[in-house]
């Protein structure tokens, strides 16, 4: 499993737009299985 953490902001600088989590479930030769997004703000 792996977890990412990011920030969506304007590509000219901003405030932040969004805050999330992504979840990858891998498979056992290492490709993406699943990906599940979670909003956080």
């Amino acid at each position: 499993m792996v977890k990412l953490r990011w920030a969506m902001v304007p590509s000219g600088g901003g405030e932040t737009l969004a805050i999330g989590i992504d979840l990858l479930l891998l498979a056992p030769d290492g490709r993406i299985t699943a990906d599940y997004q979670f909003i956080e703000a």
